[in-house]
Parts: C-alpha cells; sequence; structure tokens
C-alpha cells in the first residue's frame, strides 16, 4: 500500500522493479491503479499466474499506460491467460518489450500468440524461451520475425 501511494504521487515511474519479491495476486491488486504509470515494470518470478494477467489487463488497456517493457517471466502463466493477454495488448500503444519465459505455455496458446505478435503494433521484442512449445511452433513464432522490420521473436 505505501508502495502504491508513492507511485501515485507521481506522474511516472521510470522502472518499477519488482522481481523476487513474493507477491501475489492480492499485492498485485493493490497496485494496478498506478502500474500504467511505469516505464519499465519487471513482476518476474512471483506467484501471479492466470489470474495476476486479468488484472494486469487493467492497467495495459489504459489509454494513458506508458509501459515499454513488461518482464512477466516465471510467474506461473499459462495458455489460459493468453486471449487475456493478446486482448489488452491489442489496444496497448506503449510495449515495445515483452519477457514471457519460463512459463508453461504450450501449442494450444500459438495462434493467439501469433495473433498478439501481429496485432500489438509497437511490439518489437518478444521472449518465449523456455516454455513447452513444439520445435514446428518455434519455428512458426520465430518466423514471425519477418512480421515486422525489428521485430525479434525469441523462442
Amino acid at each position: 500500500m505505501v508502495l502504491a501511494h508513492v507511485i501515485e504521487l507521481s506522474n511516472s515511474a521510470q522502472h518499477l522493479d519488482l522481481e523476487d519479491c513474493y507477491m501475489e495476486c492480492e499485492g498485485l491488486q493493490r497496485l494496478i491503479p498506478i502500474l500504467h504509470r511505469c516505464q519499465e515494470l519487471r513482476l518476474s518470478r512471483n506467484n501471479l499466474g492466470d489470474s495476476g494477467v486479468k488484472l494486469l489487463s487493467v492497467a495495459l488497456r489504459n489509454p494513458d499506460c506508458k509501459i515499454q517493457e513488461l518482464h512477466l517471466c516465471e510467474v506461473g502463466l499459462s495458455d489460459s491467460c493468453v486471449e487475456d493477454l493478446a486482448s489488452a495488448l491489442g489496444k496497448n500503444q506503449s510495449l515495445t518489450d515483452l519477457y514471457l519465459d519460463s512459463n508453461t505455455f504450450t501449442d494450444q496458446s500459438s495462434a493467439t500468440l501469433s495473433s498478439l505478435i501481429r496485432s500489438c503494433k509497437s511490439l518489437m521484442v518478444i521472449e518465449l524461451r523456455w516454455n513447452e512449445f513444439s520445435p514446428d511452433v518455434k519455428r512458426l513464432l520465430k518466423s514471425l520475425q519477418a512480421f515486422r522490420v525489428g521485430l525479434i521473436v525469441t523462442v
């Protein structure tokens, strides 16, 4: 609550690094009203799960969202949250770098992830390493780099 109040007093926060701080959805929920003000948001290695992405989608959909770099590595995400993430990022104009390494995404989410990569026009880097994709899906996702000049897809 103290962190939310401090950030609320400023118009933006350059970097908010909450990696490895044992945060769960309840803690994230308290920060949702102000997270859209951060330019770099690091939430990796927390127990957020799919419900955490639902909460975070509120910040990503905010028309004033300033998040450019989002780290969600090893936070317990599964195929179930990819639709929410893709929907939120389809409207986002600020995100350039998205890190989703070490979650449990499978081939089932590949079509939605492909759509996310195509629809998020500002996205230039997406990392999906150490998920549960087959070699064919890895090749498919990697091939999306040709979709936009400068786009980097790491699988």
